[in-house]
């Protein structure tokens, strides 16, 4: 599926350079960075009971992301259980409508106490292999600390996904993991020959040596990097991150669904929070609005230029009357044009070596960067 992954530039000019890739597939050709859309996020258009005629908020993406967190009890019901198995693909297989042209691909998780054996792997394999994802995703494992024992298992479940579909795997690694797991993983899938390495998001700050690790010695490869469940609403900060992984050599994002901490959707229009393409916040409209003077400073095909005002008066109103706050879901959806139009921009910095005046304009993501510096420089 995934025919080459080719590096095109990198800003080794700039201290938080990133990269751009050219990756060419059997369906379309990806240009990085960029973003995923989530099945969550292609949800926005039904909610707010947007006509299939009215083409002009469509989210054109080439590659899909599909959310699933099985149940131990699920997964183990694909063996014993008539018709479970199907029920899941179906169920996969629907969230895929209208993306054809597009990668797709499984975001498979597990809750804390959730982690299945070893032996049920495969299992999950399977149900990847009978969909129509173009990508089968190998989760990781916290038994699975020993390099040879690693090896073992992605060589095992990759085998496993070829001798039965016409598929690629790509295995997640959580960068959670310690140092040393982190990068003995990490460098298996490399010297293994995998194309693409999915990436599990956690805190920058507190796993920032598995990060550098990344920066500092994998620029070079010629190997995709996705990054899982990115941080775009934290409790702690009104940052958005889902522009900020590129510093560390990653490619590609999609953002965290359900968020960190339970996402709070504000009841009134204007305590809603929006991305601000300006500071890289999720800001309430009413901080916009004092912020900026009643003004959005965008023109993405939801906010086109719009005062504060102006966007809580076009899209309060909903034909869905079940949405309490349609402005919440209009803001997701310029979240998506917004950030992927950051990550755009971004790519021409990148490619006239000046990355780090662009992503220092961005009030919020200097900040980070410079925290950053302070505490591990």
């Amino acid at each position: 599926m995934i025919e080459k992954v080719q590096i095109a530039d990198i800003d080794t000019a700039s201290e938080n350079g990133p990269r751009t890739l050219k990756i060419r597939t059997k369906k379309n050709i990806i240009e990085t960075p960029c973003r995923m859309i989530t099945s969550t996020e292609t949800k926005f258009r039904k909610d707010l009971a947007l006509s299939p005629l009215d083409k002009r908020f469509e989210i054109e993406t080439p590659l899909f992301e599909r959310v699933y967190t099985p149940k131990l009890k699920t997964i183990q019901d694909f063996k014993r259980v008539n018709g479970a198995l199907d029920r899941v693909k179906n169920s996969i297989n629907r969230s895929l409508r209208g993306f054809d042209e597009g990668i797709s691909f499984l975001n498979l998780r597990f809750k804390k106490d959730g982690e299945p054996p070893l032996d049920d792997i495969e299992s999950l394999i399977h149900l990847q292999c009978s969909t129509k994802l173009d990508l089968v995703s190998i989760p990781d494992l916290n038994e699975l600390s020993n390099k040879k024992d690693y090896e073992i298992y992605v060589r095992k479940h990759r085998k496993y996904v070829e001798n039965i579909s016409n598929k690629e795997a790509a295995p997640i690694v959580d960068m959670n993991n310690t140092e040393d797991v982190f990068r003995n993983k990490i460098d298996t899938i490399i010297e293994n020959g995998f194309k693409l390495a999915v990436l599990r998001c956690r805190s920058f700050n507190y796993y920032y040596a598995n990060y550098k690790y990344l920066r500092d010695t994998k620029k070079e490869e010629e190997i995709w990097f996705h990054m899982v469940d990115t941080l775009r609403d934290h409790p702690y900060t009104p940052l958005n991150y889902t522009n900020l992984p590129q510093i560390f050599g990653i490619d590609t994002v999609s953002p965290r669904t359900p968020y960190g901490g339970g996402e709070v959707k504000a009841t009134i229009p204007e305590d809603t929070k929006r991305f601000d393409r300006l500071s890289f916040d999720n800001l309430p409209l009413k901080e916009q609005r004092r912020r900026y003077d009643g003004s959005l400073g965008c023109t993405c095909l939801v906010c086109q230029d719009r005062t504060v005002s102006e966007y809580i008066e076009e899209y309060e109103i909903c034909e869905n009357k079940k949405e309490r706050n349609p402005v919440y879901k209009w803001s997701r959806i310029h979240e998506i044009f917004a950030t992927n139009s950051e990550f755009q921009i971004g790519r021409k910095f990148i490619q006239s070596q000046e990355f780090d005046t662009y992503i220092r304009s961005k009030i919020s993501a200097r900040s980070f960067l410079d925290n950053l510096t302070s505490r591990f420089f």
